[in-house]
C-alpha cells in the first residue's frame, strides 16, 4: 500500500487524520505487515530526538527497503531488537501491537517496555540515555524528561549508560525499596521481584544509593563497588568487584554464576530459556554453586553440568520444564 509509510510517518509526527489511522490499523492486522512495522519504526537513526520529527526522505527510502526484505537480528538462542524508540512504544500499543504499553499515570504519560523471557532489548531515553534490558524486564520512563529530573522505573535487570546532566539527576526506582540516583555514569542494576536480592554494580561515575527500611538511608557507590540487598534479612551487603565482565555477562548472552543458591539460578534460567525449572525439595534451594556458561548453551547442557556438581537429579517433563529432586548419581534423561 503506497500511502502506508507515509500514514506511519504522519503519525510518528502527531498528523495522521482518522481517515488515515483507520487505513493503518487495517494494515496492520497481518502479521507479515506488523513485522515490517516493527523493523521500520526502531531505525533509531532516521530520528530527530531534538526536534521530536521524523525525517521523511530518509524514513520513506527505509521503508520502501524494509518492505522488500525485512530483517529481524538474532543471536544463537534468542531474538533482540535494535533500539525501542519512545514514538515506535505509542503507536503500538495505539495499535494493538504487543511487547510495548502506554499509560497515563497522575498526569503523566509513561511508556512501557517490557523485554518477554528469553529475549533482550535495548531502549534509547529521550535524553540519549541507553538501557539495556535483560529478559523478563520492564522499564517505565515519561515521554520527556520535562521538570527537574530524570526519573525511571524498572523491575528486572538493565545495564544503564546515562548521558551526564548535572541539572537534571538521574533516578531509578525499584520496587524493593531501592532507589539510585546518579548524573552521567554507567552501572547494571539486577531487581527481579521473584529472585531473593537486588544488586547494584557501578561500573563508572557515581551514584547514590537509597534503601529504605524503618528510615531512608542513603550511600555513595564508586567504581567497582556493588550493593546486594538480601529481602529475607532486610539487609545491605557491600562488595569490591575486580572483573566487571561477570555481572554483565548477560548482555553477551553468557550465563555467570558465582557462590549462587539453586533458587535464583533456576529463576535466572527460566528467564533466560524461557523455561520453568521447578525445585521439588526445598533443601536444595540453598546449595550455592559457581560456574559459567558461554553463549550458545542448551538449557539441558546447563542442567547437566549443575546436577554432576550438585545433589540432585533432573528430570525432564519437556524441552523446556524440568524438576529438581534430591538423588545421588542418577543419570539424567
Amino acid at each position: 500500500m503506497k500511502n502506508i509509510e507515509k500514514h506511519i510517518i504522519n503519525y510518528l509526527n502527531g498528523e495522521l487524520s482518522k481517515s488515515s489511522l483507520n487505513e493503518l490499523e487495517n494494515w496492520l492486522k497481518e502479521t507479515k505487515n506488523q513485522k515490517i512495522f516493527k523493523e521500520f519504526v526502531t531505525a533509531n537513526h532516521f530520528v530527530d530526538l531534538k526536534n521530536q520529527s521524523f525525517d521523511l526522505e530518509k524514513g520513506y527510502a527505509s521503508f520502501d527497503k524494509r518492505t522488500n526484505e525485512v530483517k529481524v537480528i538474532r543471536s544463537n538462542f534468542k531474538k533482540s531488537y535494535r533500539s525501542i524508540l519512545r514514538y515506535a512504544a505509542l503507536l503500538i500499543v495505539t495499535l494493538g501491537i504487543p511487547y510495548y504499553i502506554f499509560n497515563t499515570s497522575n498526569s503523566t504519560q509513561l511508556t512501557q517496555v517490557h523485554i518477554p523471557k528469553g529475549e533482550k532489548g535495548e531502549v534509547i531515553l529521550p535524553d540519549g540515555t541507553k538501557v539495556i534490558l535483560n529478559s523478563n524486564s520492564t522499564l517505565k520512563y515519561p515521554l520527556s524528561f520535562a521538570n527537574d529530573s530524570r526519573e525511571v522505573y524498572l523491575e528486572g535487570e538493565a545495564f544503564f549508560d546515562v548521558v551526564k546532566n548535572s541539572n537534571k539527576p538521574f533516578k531509578v526506582y525499584l520496587s524493593s525499596n531501592i532507589d539510585v540516583k546518579v548524573l552521567g555514569t554507567t552501572f547494571n542494576i539486577k531487581a527481579y521481584p521473584e529472585d531473593s536480592k537486588t544488586e547494584t554494580t557501578l561500573f563508572t561515575g557515581k551514584v547514590e544509593l537509597t534503601y529504605k527500611e524503618k528510615k531512608p538511608i542513603k550511600t555513595i557507590l564508586l567504581p567497582g563497588d556493588k550493593a546486594s540487598y538480601q529481602k529475607l534479612k532486610s539487609k545491605m551487603v557491600f562488595t569490591q568487584i575486580n572483573e566487571f565482565g561477570d555481572d554483565v555477562a548477560w548482555k553477551k548472552g553468557m550465563l555467570v554464576f558465582k557462590g549462587e543458591t539453586l533458587e535464583n539460578i533456576a529463576n535466572e534460567l527460566n528467564r533466560f530459556f524461557d523455561a520453568e525449572i521447578i525445585i521439588e525439595d526445598q533443601e536444595l534451594e540453598n546449595q550455592l554453586f559457581t560456574a559459567s556458561f558461554e553463549k550458545g548453551v542448551t538449557l539441558k547442557e546447563v542442567l547437566k553440568s549443575l546436577e554432576i556438581s550438585g545433589n540432585f537429579k533432573c528430570n525432564k517433563i519437556s524441552d523446556k520444564k524440568w524438576e529438581l529432586i534430591i538423588k545421588y548419581n542418577v543419570p539424567m534423561n
